[in-house]
């Protein structure tokens, strides 16, 4: 299982005075599933996505939820890029 650090500052949409910043931590690994018709391939498994949740009102923390999922695509290509080098 791999727990990697990412530092996030984003604007909030339609707001260009305002934006956030928040570490991201992301924990997953690659596990063997079953994809598709039922082969077995690695896959990226992300078990959580969180933030401190702490430092922001509730306001900011459904508008951070909300990034975090619009770009999880993204979130998921960074995560992997980072823990490929423990691969290496």
């Amino acid at each position: 299982m791999h727990d990697e650090m990412f530092n996030i500052e984003f604007e909030v949409p339609g707001s260009p005075d305002r934006y956030f910043e928040f570490e991201l931590w992301v924990r997953g690994m690659w596990i063997m599933d079953e994809v598709g018709g039922g082969e077995m391939r690695q896959c990226l498994d992300i078990e959580e996505k969180e933030f401190e949740k702490d430092k922001f009102s509730n306001e900011d923390q459904v508008l951070i939820q909300k990034w975090i999922a619009a770009n999880s695509d993204a979130i998921r290509k960074m995560f992997a890029e980072r823990i490929k080098k423990y691969e290496d």
